[in-house]
Parts: structure tokens; sequence; C-alpha cells
């Protein structure tokens, strides 16, 4: 379906020739988006000025690096636990540099159209082919049309390899995106690139992508700093709670103990799990991010849930979502025993209220589903608790 404004229209595939700039390609009856309208999409769609500002709470120099890095043209890959900041960090980084941001989330179900484009109808009435492009050939055109703007590609490690292959000469010294069109588009040092994985077990970025970037690698903060990120107003927003900086705290050592068990670096003041608890705390498919941390913490500063409560509600369950049901009991009896001994019991809340009753206060019909799912999983939990 056609969308209501010019962009929609372009991504739909279906583009009018007197509301965009397009050429025909030489010896083809293939039409193709100019440079110069390419560039107008993206800084328009793209630029500082229609993102919101991320907040990104620095633990070293990163910030600094990677903003060194991004303005010398340098192809940049963090790598990192997920949920620890690596993709606010980046928009950060951009929207500071003041250059239009397009990202995409890699999958090994990515087709090459997504990134490259494909074939369309344009015209009036539909009567030209046109080629419709994808998220990088929208790019790499804005870039040879003199726009400095930035592609970064998320999960680059699960790009399957004929695709991968693609960003070989767009990274590199060539600086071009060969196209199914028969185009090359040369961009120089205008489309600045940076790419982000997850280390997974037994996945690895391909020999010539890592040769061809510098890495920055990132792990979790230091106690203070992640601590800061949960108080920050514009996050996890504990900062105006009563107790807030203790139980931001005690969040993070909970998370910490979890992910020391699982051989992350973490804050030495980390409390050491006893070899039995470390045992079956690696049962877990993984550690609690910050992001997760994020959650829980805002859920509190809604006034609606105690510490604990939330922890329950919010952060647990994800941890707890792939273990088999011969773990969970003991599982579940050492996350209570964490909960108790390192998350402060501050009665915020006498009991919950309503969600479903409270729509005047802003709450959404979203919101209230979501909040009776968190109830079932809390009552799931003290199903398990009574069998234990």
């Amino acid at each position: 379906m056609i969308g209501e404004d010019r962009n929609s229209r372009i991504e739909s595939g279906t583009v009018s020739r007197t509301e965009t700039q397009w050429t025909k390609l030489r010896g083809s009856n293939m039409w193709v988006l100019s440079n110069s309208a390419a560039g107008k999409i993206v800084s328009d769609k793209f630029g500082p000025a229609a993102r919101k500002k991320p907040n990104y709470i620095p633990i070293g120099r990163e910030v600094k690096i990677l903003m060194d890095l991004v303005s010398e043209g340098v192809p940049v890959v963090l790598t990192g636990p997920p949920g620890i900041g690596k993709t606010t960090l980046i928009t950060m980084v951009y929207h500071q540099l003041g250059l239009p941001l397009q990202t995409f989330l890699a999958s090994s179900a990515t087709q090459a159209h997504e990134l490259m484009g494909r074939i369309g109808a344009g015209g009036v009435e539909g009567e030209l082919t046109c080629w419709i492009d994808g998220k990088l050939s929208l790019a790499s055109r804005a870039a040879a049309g003199g726009l400095v703007s930035g592609f970064y590609l998320d999960e680059v490690i699960k790009l399957p390899n004929d695709i991968a292959s693609v960003l070989f000469s767009v990274i590199d010294s060539r600086a071009t995106l060969p196209l199914p069109t028969g185009e090359e588009i040369l961009m120089g040092q205008n489309l600045k690139c940076v790419f982000s994985y997850n280390p997974t077990k037994g996945r690895h970025l391909e020999d010539a992508l890592r040769s061809r970037m510098t890495a920055i690698r990132m792990g979790y903060a230091p106690i203070e700093v992640e601590t800061k990120v949960l108080l920050s107003p514009d996050i996890g927003n504990l900062g105006g709670v009563r107790s807030g900086a203790e139980i931001a705290r005690g969040l993070v050592t909970f998370a910490n103990v979890i992910r020391y068990a699982h051989g992350f670096d973490v804050d030495e003041r980390t409390p050491k799990p006893s070899d039995a608890e470390k045992k079956l705390l690696q049962l877990l498919p993984g550690p609690p991010s910050t992001r997760s941390l994020v959650v829980a913490s805002r859920m509190i500063a809604r006034g609606e849930y105690n510490p604990q409560e939330a922890l329950e509600l919010f952060v647990v369950p994800s941890l707890l979502q792939d273990t088999h049901d011969f773990e969970m009991p003991s599982l579940i009896g050492l996350m209570d025993k964490l909960c108790k001994e390192l998350i402060p019991d501050v009665k915020l809340v006498d009991s919950h209220r309503s969600v479903l009753a409270d729509f005047n206060d802003g709450v959404t019909e979203q919101t209230a589903k979501e909040y009776e799912t968190s109830l079932i999983a809390a009552q799931v939990m003290r199903e398990w608790k009574k069998r234990g």
C-alpha cells in the first residue's frame, strides 16, 4: 500500500517520478533514485533533528575513542555482552557529530534486498521499472551525493556470508557498493560505517571482515557507573525514589553475582557465590543485562512495585524462561535468596493498584496487558516455590 508521505512511498516500492528525482541508467530501462534525492531522504529521516538524543553514561574513554574513529572514517566494530549500551553509545556519538545514522539489525534470515534493494514499480501510473533501494544502498547513494552520514549494522556476526561479502568493498579503501543493477556506487569517505555484535560461542566474525575493522570491546560497567545509569532520570529514574541509590546498587550487585558465575569480568567488590551456587547459576542461559535492570528500575519508579517484587517480575522470569523444569525449583530458591540478601526491602507501596482501572493516569491497554502477564509470571514462580 502506498504510504502517506514521500519517504514511505519510496520504501513501499511504488514511487511517483514527479515527487522525487529519478535518473535512468544508461543502456537500460531501469530508473534509480538520484544521489541528491537519496541525500535529502537520509538527512530528513535519519538526521539528528529526527532522533531523540541518547543518554549514554561512559565507563572510560570509549565515547572519545569511537568519535575519533568515526570522524576519521575508520570502520569500527563494537563487541560485548547484550544489553550493555553498545547501540546507545553508537547513536549518541553520531548525534554529537551531527551526522544522520541509518541502522539495520541483521539476522540469519536477512535477505540481500533488505540492504541492497529490489525492483519495483514507479511513475505516476506505475509504468516505470525502478530500483527501490535497501538500507545500505540508500545510505551509499546519499554518501555518493556528498552527504556525510553513518550506517550502523547491528549483529553483523549473524549476517549470511554471501551478504556479508558485499561489505568488503564498502569498508575498505575502494569504498564502493556494487548493485545488481550494474551500478557501482562510489562513496569516498562520506559513509561512516560502524558495526556491533554479541560474542556467541561457535560463531566468529569472518576474517576478511575482521581485518577491515578496528574493534572496541565493551564489558559490564563498574558498580558506581551502572548504579548511576539506574539513578538517571532519563534512564532508570530511581534518583527520585526513596532509598533509590541503595536499590540501584542492590540490583547491580544481584546482576553481577550471576555475571561472575558466567565467567564475565565484574566489579571486584561483587560478592562471590559458593561453588555450588556458581554451578547452579551457570544453568541459566545468560546473566541480566543493564537493559533488564533499567526496566525493573523504571517499574519501581512508577511507585507500583516494591524493589524485590520488581526484580521478581521483570528480571528473573527472563533468566528462567529457557530453564528445564527439573532445574526450576533450585534456581528459583537461589534467585529468591539472592534477592532477599541483596535488594533492600523498601515498602514503596502496600499493595498493587489495579492498572486496569487506572486509565485516567495515562495507562494504555498495552501496559495493562503487560501488567497482567507479569502477575501470571509471578504466580508461576510462587507455585514453584511452594513445590520446593
